[in-house]
């Protein structure tokens, strides 16, 4: 069986990178397309022969020739239906964003990379998600912790399978927010910790007969290793266990020692166990090993 041919554009609100804002877009620009099937039912009667299908969750649009009539073509149709006051009837979602969270968001718009737009030798777009800036700026337009289920987000949704990538490209930004969020001053000590935990046990898996190449595919195996024992944490009796193991292999940690007290109801009390479970891996994604 012959696949069928992959649209030049696709679109879903059930992306994990469509955020509240790209869904009020994305809202407007189905409204706009069922207009203009109206108004041109043929497509011949379209630049580039356009064609669209409409779902309740996606738009995706084909076309043939150069994208840029096609493109600019669209754009000027669907203003003049916005400057024609056509209207429909379609849910709308009220929210209040918090002074806090407007102050957040041009924090991340300074320490993460926008979305990038790349065309190809076949003359098709690529769009490049920063997914994690996504994640985030969601979060905050919900007035809710920026890592708020950081980490499902991310692996539980990754379209392009590069969340690597992400998490190395974004370790300074991380490393940001972390530093910056003054009113997260306990969740910064315990994720300090973590740092130290982890930089004794990437030193002790370093060895120097091995090439760097090979230090570094040891490192991303205990990286990994870690990953996976925290993400199979289901309670907060096993979240205590791989914490306290992570701990002890470590050995001496001066960052813990200084401020134990503060943190260990993060770490022995039920009711944080999965928001310490997520700072946990948050700590991971943002360290970087020396």
């Amino acid at each position: 069986m012959i696949p069928a041919p992959q649209p030049k554009i696709l679109l879903s609100i059930k992306a994990t990178d469509t955020t509240i804002i790209h869904r009020g877009g994305l809202t407007g620009l189905w409204m706009s397309l069922k207009v203009l099937e109206k108004k041109y039912p043929n497509p011949t009667k379209r630049p580039g022969n356009v064609t669209w299908n409409l779902t309740a969750t996606s738009i995706s649009l084909d076309w043939q020739g150069e994208d840029f009539p096609v493109l600019n073509w669209l754009i000027q149709q669907c203003f003049q239906n916005k400057k024609s006051q056509q209207r429909a009837i379609f849910d709308v979602q009220d929210f209040t964003i918090t002074p806090q969270a407007i102050k957040d968001y041009q924090f991340i718009c300074q320490q993460f990379a926008k979305n990038s737009i790349f065309k190809e030798e076949k003359k098709s777009f690529i769009v490049k998600i920063n997914l994690i800036r996504s994640i985030i700026a969601n979060n905050l337009a919900l007035n809710l912790p920026w890592w708020t289920d950081f980490w499902e987000s991310i692996y539980e949704a990754n379209p392009l399978g590069d969340i690597e990538e992400q998490l190395a490209f974004n370790r300074k930004g991380l490393c940001a927010m972390i530093e910056q969020d003054t009113e997260l001053e306990i969740y910064q000590n315990f994720i300090r910790a973590f740092h130290e935990a982890l930089r004794k046990i990437y030193a002790k898996t370093y060895d120097e007969k091995k090439s760097k190449k090979e230090n570094q595919s040891r490192i991303e195996k205990k990286y990994e290793s870690i990953r996976s024992e925290l993400t199979r944490c289901y309670d907060q009796q096993s979240l205590e266990d791989v914490i306290s193991d992570l701990i002890s292999r470590a050995g001496w940690n001066g960052e813990l020692r200084k401020i134990w007290t503060p943190i260990l109801p993060l770490i022995f009390q039920d009711i944080f166990w999965q928001k310490t479970r997520n700072l946990a891996l948050i700590a991971l994604a943002s360290y970087q090993p020396q």
